[in-house]
């Protein structure tokens, strides 16, 4: 849940385009607001499609250095072809910072309501100060997504399902 202020507030707005999927996945518009420092409510815009999807993450139980964080969520996203709103719950854990990397795995399941699908996701994430990669099991496609920020911008590379290349753009404020 990035985005949020100091207070736990904010907005996160995010863009992507993967020029080789179809209507419903090729722009990917998202707006999402920290009503409170664990949860984050939203929505998603698919414009070549006319497609809206809801968003919601609440962060159920935060993470300690001793204990990993649970998280719940609903979200509208790509399975393969199929454009679908998901239910999903995760368990991640950052790992101890080694040479200057902190490696974050996570895992959990999905549930994907078009496929009427239950599913295991997963994922490694990897951060070098403001340089990061992704790499992402999302129940159908394995994701890699190369970031850099700068501030409150994100820059990203996006390899949907490791055929497709795009772009991808985050900005929390």
């Amino acid at each position: 849940m990035r985005g949020a202020n100091s207070d736990g507030i904010g907005v996160d707005f995010s863009f992507r385009w993967i020029p080789e999927k179809s209507d419903e996945g090729q722009i990917y518009l998202s707006l999402a607001y920290h009503v409170l420092p664990n949860v984050q409510l939203g929505g998603d815009y698919r414009p070549l499609s006319d497609d809206f999807g809801v968003l919601a993450t609440w962060r159920a139980i935060p993470e300690t250095d001793r204990r990993p964080a649970v998280i719940f969520g609903t979200a509208n996203d790509d399975f393969g072809d199929t454009n679908s709103q998901s239910v999903y719950g995760t368990v991640s854990k950052a790992l101890p910072e080694w040479r200057g990397v902190r490696a974050s795995p996570y895992t959990g399941v999905v549930y994907i309501w078009e496929l009427e699908d239950v599913e295991l996701l997963g994922g490694l994430h990897l951060r070098y100060r403001n340089t990061s990669a992704l790499v992402q099991y999302s129940g159908t496609d394995t994701h890699l997504t190369l970031s850099h920020s700068f501030r409150q911008h994100t820059f990203s590379f996006v390899w949907f399902a490791f055929d497709q290349p795009g772009l991808a753009y985050s900005l929390s404020f």
